[in-house]
């Protein structure tokens, strides 16, 4: 029977927050959390900027649509955490809480990411190595082996306001431009479940990939999804290519 890792289970329980929510060793003040954000927000909008000059017009044209679907899910995923993380006493005034200043400061600090990376696309060597996000809580690393056609990946999510967790290792078979992904597994009674699927293809625009999940309920919260469009934001340093081998996550 599948199920999610017991090291991400437990994850859960010590840092409901891994990706999306940077961990402080002690909690900034709600002036603190603010000026993060100020200084966050000014390194995007230099960030957009540059890309506004070195991107193709029609390419820019989607970063821009992008952005504006951004700017809502950050508006609305910061507002949910000051009412799930700070206390329900923060309803209509979540700009008095810390937590709604710090999901702007994190959100925005990874938007930043995003939006260099479409800049920096044309300087990488591989469709597929790095490490990606979706910018939507979904992160996604890949380790190519051009010898054999395939990449290994971690790819790990946290979704919604509260926090549905998911997590999948594995290695896809590529095809050029596309890679595939399966994995079967039994119930509780021995019998085969579905084969769970994850497809990537590279996509029409910038250094970015589509993934899609087909049967992955085994792996992830009823609220969470590894599917997205996910864009390259780095390269793998040695820890990430030792996550990515071994399939577990330093610290845990």
């Amino acid at each position: 029977m599948r199920s999610l890792p017991l090291f991400f289970a437990l994850t859960y329980l010590v840092c409901p927050l891994p990706t999306v929510q940077a961990q402080e060793e002690k909690p900034l003040t709600l002036a603190q959390e603010k000026a993060g954000f100020k200084t966050a927000d000014a390194a995007l909008n230099k960030a957009y900027q540059s890309a506004r000059e070195a991107l193709d017009e029609w390419e820019f044209t989607e970063l821009q649509e992008d952005q504006r679907e951004w700017i809502e899910f950050r508006d609305a995923s910061s507002l949910s955490s000051a009412i799930y993380d700070d206390g329900p006493e923060f309803e209509e005034r979540e700009e008095s809480s810390t937590a709604y200043w710090r999901t702007m400061k994190f959100l925005t600090q990874t938007r930043t990411r995003i939006v260099e990376g479409w800049v920096k696309g044309s300087e990488r060597d591989s469709i597929w190595d790095g490490e990606w996000t979706d910018g939507y809580g979904g992160w996604l690393r890949i380790l190519e082996d051009k010898d054999t056609g395939t990449f290994r990946f971690f790819i790990e999510v946290v979704r919604g306001p509260t926090y549905h967790l998911g997590m999948l290792t594995g290695q896809a078979k590529t095809n050029e431009s596309m890679a595939f992904f399966t994995d079967a597994g039994t119930d509780e009674k021995g019998e085969d479940d579905p084969e769970t699927w994850l497809i990537f293809e590279e996509a029409n625009t910038g250094p970015r990939l589509t993934v899609r999940g087909v049967n992955t309920m085994y792996y992830h919260g009823v609220r969470a999804y590894f599917g997205g469009t996910y864009t390259r934001v780095g390269d793998l340093d040695e820890e990430a290519r030792k996550e990515v081998l071994t399939g577990t996550r330093e610290g845990l």
